[in-house]
């Protein structure tokens, strides 16, 4: 029997995970790899061993004619994509959140309903015993028929309050930049050397730790962090001003700079140095806390790897905004 061939929509870290558990299945073939990005897809190809790259998924389906599709975008390009597969009758997996808006969600249906093409949606939970149980009593009539339904799950008790989790991730932030912030002002070691090490060291630790398992069943508090968008938004608001008043109007600001343009002019007019430098640390691991906290409630799942595939889109954003590498240079706003 041949293996059904199959193509790859995205290319983040969750479709390199997806990949890797089909493989593991068998009896499937990833024939090609559609991301918007090239680049992005290329790498993805290169590192795992995938024939064909495309960056128009149109093209794709016209010419590879794959026997499904394994759509792992963001969530604001499933809409287009996967009418494109319904158009060309090309079954599709859809990684969940299946649509942006219910008006999305039975367009989405609608058309491969029209189709006559399966259409399915990624969602881990539905294997565990409890959601098999809820299918087969729904299945069995005993409550009628549902018009709508809203499933919410709750920790058995005992657990630790979100507001708890969240303060403890945040004072870890804080606490493991001035941990690097002592060994740079203390023992005078290279910044940039201290900061990959520590990187990849505490990087290796939490895929040791986490045993390199995922980590499901997030509080509905803590995941509401990420996925209320106003909240987000304000939140991040506030912290840009907070910071920009900080550097534009404060002598603590202006010493900042100082010391990032250079160190020796600074002390010499009696900056405290050393002092700055460790403060700049403890901020700097309270924002990354801070940003892995809302990405994590924005993802619904602790990962050991989160972030590492925007590193580069991180560091890319941060000089196109104006900040030197060398110091002594930049701005929010």
């Amino acid at each position: 029997m041949k293996p059904l061939r199959f193509a790859i929509f995205g290319a983040e870290f969750w479709a390199r995970c997806q990949l890797a558990a089909w493989r593991e299945v068998g009896g499937v073939e990833c024939v090609a790899i559609y991301n918007r990005s090239r680049d992005k897809a290329e790498a993805f190809a290169r590192d795992l061993g995938v024939p064909a790259v495309y960056d128009d998924a149109g093209k794709l389906l016209r010419e590879l004619k794959p026997d499904f599709v394994d759509n792992i975008t963001e969530v604001g390009a499933h809409k287009p994509l996967l009418l494109l597969c319904a158009k060309h009758r090309i079954p599709c997996i859809c990684q969940k959140p299946m649509a942006a808006s219910l008006k999305d969600a039975r367009q989405m249906i609608s058309a491969f309903a029209k189709a006559k093409t399966p259409f399915f949606v990624h969602e881990n939970w539905r294997w565990q015993r409890p959601m098999r149980e809820l299918i087969n009593t729904l299945r069995s009539g005993v409550i009628g028929t549902p018009f709508r339904a809203r499933l919410s799950f709750i920790s058995g008790g005992g657990g630790t309050p979100a507001g708890i989790g969240v303060l403890v991730m945040l004072a870890l932030g804080a606490g493991l930049g001035a941990l690097k912030g002592a060994v740079i002002t203390l023992l005078r070691l290279p910044s940039f050397i201290v900061t990959l090490a520590s990187m990849m060291f505490l990087s290796g630790f939490a895929v040791w730790l986490t045993q390199s398992k995922n980590i499901y069943g997030l509080p509905a508090s803590f995941l509401a962090l990420g996925q209320r968008l106003p909240f987000a938004v304000v939140l991040t608001a506030a912290l840009a001003v907070a910071a920009h008043l900080m550097l534009r109007r404060t002598v603590f600001g202006r010493w900042l700079y100082s010391v990032g343009q250079n160190a020796t002019t600074a002390h010499i007019s009696g900056v405290p140095v050393r002092a700055m430098t460790f403060a700049a640390y403890v901020a700097s691991g309270f924002c990354a806390a801070l940003a892995s906290v809302m990405l994590t409630g924005r993802l619904e799942t602790g990962s050991p790897v989160l972030g590492r595939e925007i590193l580069l889109d991180i560091i890319g954003a941060t000089v196109v905004g104006g900040t030197s590498l060398f110091g002594g240079k930049g701005k929010i706003a």
